[in-house]
Parts: C-alpha cells; structure tokens; sequence
C-alpha cells in the first residue's frame, strides 16, 4: 500500500501567487481579520520580496498584491511594482479606493502603475468598510483604469452588498468587462466577530480555487491560501514553508503535490468533512471556517491523510477530479490582463 502523503506528479498548478508587502491599513473596516496593532505598522521586507521573485517559479508570471492596503504606502507600492516588473512579470492589485479621496490625478496614479506592470485593479466595495467610498467615487477609479487599459473587478463581501454592486454597474462603468465582480461571505473573525451571518455560498458546493492562490506574507511565510482566517493557520498543511528558508519554487512544487491539499481544491472544505465520516453541521458559517476548522487541529488533519492514504481509489479520484477542472472548468485570466500579459512577454522577449 502506497502510503505517501504526496503524489509523485503534481495534482494542480499554480497560476500566480498573492502577496502582501504589509498589513498595514488606516481605514477601521469592521470585517477586516487583520490584527488593529498589524493594521498601524507599516513594516516591509525588502528581502521577502526579493527571495520570492527570485525563487518563484518561472512559469508564474503575475503576482497579486494585497495587503493591508498597497496604496497606503504609494512610494513603496511603486517600488514593489518596479520590481514585479524588472522579474518579468506583471501585477495585479486588490484595493479599498481610498487613496483615490486624496489622490489630486488617480488617472495619472493608475497610468504610472500601468507603466510599471500592473495590469488588473480590483476594488472592494461593500457595507462594511469605514470609511466607505460612495458608489460614485469608486465609478471615477474604475472609469479612469479602464481608460488607460486596465482590467477592472468589484470584489463584495455577502449579500447585502450586492445592492451595492447592482448600482455600480448601473452606471455603465462595468459594460463590456468579464465577470465584472465577485461575491464573498463574511467571516466572522476579528472585528467582524459579532457580526450577523451574511453568506453567499454553501461550503460543501465545489472545488476550492483558493487552494490553488498560495500567499506570500510579509515575513516571509508562505500560506496555501489568502483565507481571511490565515491568522489562524499554524502550521501544515496551511502553512506551505518560508521564502527566507526555502524557494518559493520549492515550495510551492511539495504543496502541488499534496493529496491532502489535492483533496481541498477537488473536494472543497465539505468533502474534508465527509472524508472524516462526519455530516456538514446545519450551524455552518462559512467554507473557510468549515476548511480551517479541520485544518487548524492536528489529530484531524492526520485522520483525514490516513483515511487518504489508505485508499488508492480516492487518491485518483482527487487526482483525476483536479485533472478535468484544469483542463475544463479551471477559470482562466480576464481578456484584458491576458492581453496585458502577453503584451509584457513579448517586450520581456524583445
């Protein structure tokens, strides 16, 4: 019986990687799960940029920012955008727009980010965020990135923002763009603790594409997933390893070839629960919280590697589910950051 936790050919790709030069952030949102004293430090590791971009894969040409709030610090978001680029790759970038409020050219802004790489602006818009943009100013950012060439997204967190959304896109400012917006549910971490439940999937529907977004924090470790619960991840299988100690190339080749990661991305966080012979509870909150609920504690992240382990036909079930979302259902990029991207190679090549 093979009992490897790994298989001996990667089960997933990973397309890109997510990065956060800093947690740091001023607005007082009361979903966000990042610490209050993370939130005030503006501390940044040139060298994790650097070990990162050096050691990354080669095929992985664009890196998503997040943070924190890149914007915070634009001097610094410039130079992490100048290095993204001198590696020959492009950047994307999830913000809350409200730098726009004290930017005195956002069109110039957005052109000189477009100019070293950046290529996709999503913007967070939704009931929770304090301050919070009005929908016309938040029109006004996304207007001026689409001018300039930039591929635009709304990302909304649970339902009651989507009246929100819907006003966005009645003014014309999403028309002709690719899945203008995405929904997420609330996690009830942090802050956002005493929140009332506000979801927008069930977590025992489909794959896990977030298991296949690996995140690079601003010390250097790096998580299989930019989950708002990633404070809570202490160890394997969520936390990957550490750019200052291994390469992300390294790394990121071990984590493709987990069974046990294989089974998140192709069995989503509610076949975890069943691989444990266990039913989904009715008092569920959110797929993150059901994966992380597993995946926090030891004993059952051994319990779900042995049930794996122990069954050959599982394991090629996981393997050949992985293979037909990679070669059908797998999303791939927006039109205009593939547009973008091919664009930069073909500079990159010249």
């Amino acid at each position: 019986m093979d009992l490897s936790p790994y298989s001996d050919r990667p089960l997933f790709s990973y397309r890109y990687f997510i990065y956060s030069p800093s947690w740091q952030c001023k607005a007082r949102c009361r979903h966000c799960f990042i610490p209050a004293d993370k939130r005030r430090s503006s501390r940044f590791e040139r060298r994790v940029l650097e070990r990162a971009l050096d050691t990354a894969p080669k095929n992985l040409k664009i890196v998503g920012l997040t943070g924190g709030e890149p914007f915070d610090h634009m001097r610094r978001f410039m130079a992490v955008l100048r290095a993204i680029k001198t590696s020959g790759r492009v950047a994307t970038v999830v913000t809350n727009g409200l730098w726009a409020r004290e930017a005195g050219d956002i069109r110039g802004t957005l052109k000189r980010s477009l100019d070293l790489g950046l290529v996709g602006l999503a913007v967070s818009l939704d009931d929770y965020h304090r301050p919070r943009l009005e929908v016309e100013q938040i029109r006004h950012v996304l207007e001026s990135a689409r001018e300039i060439g930039l591929a635009v997204h709304i990302k909304a967190v649970g339902r009651r923002s989507l009246s929100l959304v819907s006003k966005l896109e009645a003014t014309g400012v999403m028309y002709g763009q690719e899945k203008p917006h995405s929904s997420f549910d609330l996690e009830r971490v942090g802050p956002a603790e005493g929140l009332k439940k506000d979801l927008t999937s069930k977590p025992e529907l489909g794959h896990c594409k977030g298991a296949m977004e690996p995140m690079v924090t601003p010390d250097g470790k790096v998580l299989a997933c930019c989950s708002p619960r990633l404070f809570s991840f202490n160890g394997p299988p969520l936390v990957l390893g550490n750019v200052l100690k291994e390469s992300l190339d390294v790394i990121l080749q071990r984590a493709s070839r987990s069974y046990l990661l294989g089974a998140v991305a192709a069995l989503g966080p509610g076949g975890l629960v069943k691989l444990l012979g266990r039913k989904i509870p009715r008092t569920r909150d959110t797929r993150c919280s059901l994966c992380t609920s597993i995946l926090t504690k030891p004993e059952l992240v051994e319990q779900v590697r042995n049930v794996i382990a122990a069954d050959r036909q599982l394991r090629k079930n996981i393997a050949g589910r992985l293979m037909v979302y990679e070669e059908l259902y797998r999303p791939e990029f927006l039109p205009e950051i593939q547009t973008l991207l091919d664009r930069q190679e073909k500079r990159h090549g010249a």
